[in-house]
């Protein structure tokens, strides 16, 4: 999980630095689904066995859900330091929680909505929501965690009759399609040193995708997902090589409050609520 962090932080630094050159967003989220297209098929190769889905439809829409999500974070890395946008996606557990009561029925603890609540708290001090320092382009990856806790919310209703890698075909299948389709809008033809920038960021963002499966796969979520804050410390120290320029004090102090906060809020458990 720790190294799938890594993978993803280094991702996103070559995001930055492609569309710093003039790269469009579109394009960048295109070269990831490519490269998730292609370890498919070389694990379809390799023998992995695929099975047919039990609710496409479901598929597809949480397959949008994270592309969008995609999308947006890309916008968001595009536009603010890599460890102010990664801050702002850890969002997400406040909506995964919302919708897990919402659409799963789930019952969630008093602890674990406080939880919740602190690392929200922690957000708005990275976001810092007022007129005279708050930057638009926080909203991005704001928008980025509200779709990807909508796709994680859907993955666990999947996750009863779907195995992981006909997830992960899905994703791949209906992204790169989407991309695909929207591509023309806003391309830009890459010489030789975009290519190897984008070559590196979709291997090492491919590379992530498995890793955290794999993760999932050995251990139970709970003791595993705290791991995944670790993805602040990776964002902080690589965006801050890439850039020359530290975090803002407020954004390592809001990344501290979410990390504390996820970290409570996996280990307070729910229960769940009676029909």
């Amino acid at each position: 999980m720790v190294g799938g962090m890594l993978l993803f932080s280094l991702s996103d630094v070559a995001a930055k630095r492609l569309h710093a050159d003039g790269i469009p967003v579109l394009e960048i989220a295109w070269f990831r689904y490519v490269a998730l297209a292609l370890s498919l098929v070389a694990a379809r190769l390799l023998g992995v066995p695929w099975k047919r889905s039990t609710r496409p439809t479901t598929q597809v829409v949480r397959a949008l859900c994270v592309v969008g999500a995609v999308v947006l974070f890309i916008a968001g890395v595009a536009r603010l330091h890599v460890a102010t946008a990664t801050a702002l996606v850890f969002l997400s557990p406040l909506f995964v929680t919302a919708l897990s009561v919402l659409f799963l029925n789930e019952a969630v603890s008093a602890a674990r909505w406080g939880w919740v609540a602190l690392g929200f708290a922690g957000v708005v001090v990275v976001a810092q929501p007022n007129g005279s320092t708050f930057d638009l382009s926080s909203l991005f990856p704001m928008a980025s965690a509200a779709a990807w806790a909508a796709g994680m919310v859907l993955t666990r209703r999947l996750a009863a009759d779907d195995s992981t890698v006909t997830t992960q075909a899905y994703s791949a299948a209906v992204g790169l399609g989407v991309l695909t389709l929207v591509l023309p809008l806003d391309v830009v033809l890459p010489g030789a040193p975009e290519l190897a920038w984008l070559a590196v960021m979709a291997l090492c963002w491919t590379g992530a995708q498995w890793l955290v499966v794999a993760a999932y796969g050995r251990h139970p979520p709970p003791s595993v997902a705290p791991y995944a804050y670790s993805q602040l410390v990776w964002a902080t120290l690589l965006g801050t090589a890439f850039s020359q320029q530290w975090p803002t004090a407020a954004t390592l102090f809001g990344a501290a409050i979410i990390v504390v906060a996820g970290v409570g809020a996996a280990r307070a458990t729910s229960r769940p609520r009676s029909a």
